[in-house]
């Protein structure tokens, strides 16, 4: 049990509580109170925990610090393998991750071919598109990350913009 003793709560509207409290929690808040020794002078903020949405997972002390920061939250948008994540999140010390793992990108694509992205994230056509999609969700990704580009910009293939528009239904947004 941890208690913080003498903080204002800033809320999401970033509004302050004027008054004093005591604040007491493990895993999560079991009780806040009145602060039994409200002192203006020493009191403290506690704030929302904070989401960082552009990580790239890879050494664990960057995660660590990232909390010690304030961050409770990290959004990766293209990690593999997925052991790798696997292993970041069942490590007690860091935030929590929610993982897109491998993005979705052309076969052959640079992600594959140069990146190291598995064969299996290459997606060849909308109706393959079903395929990742079950490979990412049986993987414990949290989100999709389609990796769209102009495929007259590089040499390497890659989906089109226009792809998304033709997209299964459950991979586009309304």
């Amino acid at each position: 049990m941890t208690a913080l003793r003498n903080v204002h709560i800033v809320d999401a509207d970033h509004t302050k509580d004027e008054e004093l409290v005591d604040v007491e929690f493990a895993d999560t808040i079991t009780s806040i109170r009145p602060a039994a020794e409200p002192d203006v002078e020493t009191a403290r903020f506690l704030v929302p925990g904070l989401i960082d949405t552009h990580v790239h997972l890879g050494e664990r002390e960057r995660l660590v610090t990232a909390l010690n920061s304030g961050l409770t939250t990290v959004v990766e948008l293209g990690t593999h393998p997925d052991s790798l994540v696997e292993e970041f999140r069942a490590d007690d010390e860091l935030p929590t991750i929610l993982s897109a793992g491998s993005a979705a990108s052309a076969p052959g694509s640079t992600q594959i071919e140069m990146m190291g992205f598995p064969k299996e994230s290459g997606v060849s056509d909308p109706a393959d598109a079903e395929r990742f999609l079950d490979w990412r969700v049986e993987n414990g990704s949290d989100l999709i990350k389609i990796i769209a580009e102009d495929p007259a910009a590089t040499e390497a293939p890659a989906l089109s913009h226009g792809w998304r528009n033709r997209a299964p239904s459950s991979l586009r947004r309304s």
